[in-house]
């Protein structure tokens, strides 16, 4: 069986430890996929949501749009208790891509804050 690991900037790796960063043709053909976008004053996302057999994948990217001097960033709390959060964006311009993978979730709460 061919394993595939989608062509995200970051790696699940980082945030799972090794764990449920590969997964088959088949599990992400048969996924369930929602592309989105969110926006707060200061603040803009792109984000990306799948779900396997095996759990739930946030990915994307945030951007701070504002030349206010703020900052953003994506928070993400799976259905199982697991926080993640991307990094701070700042300064007008500024993009902080983000992937993270919830091992057993079915879904995840997403939030863009700005401050």
């Amino acid at each position: 069986m061919t394993r595939y690991t989608p062509p995200e900037k970051a790696s699940a790796r980082s945030d799972a430890g090794g764990r449920g960063a590969d997964h088959t043709m088949e599990e992400v053909m048969a996924s369930s996929c929602q592309n989105y976008s969110m926006h707060v004053p200061g603040g803009y996302a792109a984000i990306t949501e799948y779900r396997l057999p095996s759990g739930a994948r946030v990915l994307g990217w945030v951007e701070d749009d504002d030349a206010n001097g703020g900052c953003a960033k994506v928070e993400v709390l799976f259905d199982t208790g697991q926080y993640n959060s991307s990094r701070w964006a700042c300064h007008e311009g500024d993009r902080a891509v983000f992937s993270f993978w919830g091992p057993g979730a079915v879904s995840a709460l997403v939030h863009l804050r700005a401050a």
